[in-house]
């Protein structure tokens, strides 16, 4: 009982630490945004050029929805639910991924659909968040070459339609430790 009271408070603390980093990390970001619509605006190099700052554009967004996240922590999810195709959310995640990897590690993706439409309402960027969690793990657990499936299948959720997604890869598995701890956060 008495870890459980610490862990609280640790918990709390790191709350409260938190809240004022993601504040300030959220006002440094917003000018970051600004700056980079500017120099949008003035750069008239190549295409490639724009489209690099198009990319750290998005990328400073997402960075600043999960500092709104982390700050919401405590408060119930609202998901912002849109018309997405899964297949590719799943595949810009490895893409992105795959742009950031170490150049020593190998790393296969496969997919097995099953003729299951991957068609649906979803909050494509906490689906994001989830699949490079995923893959991130796998590639740090997996020996070389790292070999990932995506297998889809249809499922029933609560008597309704659903679809079934599990990512496998050939690292060795979980302990018990890390099985009791895996939905823990931080």
């Amino acid at each position: 009982m008495e870890e459980r009271i610490l862990q609280s408070e640790r918990l709390a603390a790191i709350g409260q630490m938190m809240t004022v980093l993601t504040h300030e990390s959220g006002n440094a970001l917003a000018r970051g945004q600004a700056i980079l619509e500017q120099l949008a605006e003035e750069v008239q190099g190549p295409p490639e050029a724009i489209e690099l700052i198009g990319q750290l554009h998005k990328s400073q967004a997402a960075l600043r929805r999960l500092y709104e996240e982390v700050r919401n922590y405590s408060a119930p999810i609202r998901l912002e639910r849109e018309p997405w195709e899964l297949s590719a959310i799943w595949r810009r995640s490895w893409s992105n991924l795959m742009a950031l990897k170490d150049q020593n590690k190998q790393a296969f993706i496969g997919e097995t659909i099953s003729g299951v439409s991957l068609s649906c309402d979803v909050d494509h960027f906490r689906l994001d968040q989830v699949f490079r969690n995923l893959f991130e793990n796998s590639l740090s657990a997996c020996p070389n070459p790292a070999k990932i499936e995506v297998v889809c299948s249809e499922t029933q959720v609560r008597g309704q339609p659903g679809i079934q997604i599990v990512v496998r890869d050939n690292d060795p598995g979980l302990t018990p430790e890390q099985v009791q701890n895996v939905f823990n956060p931080f």
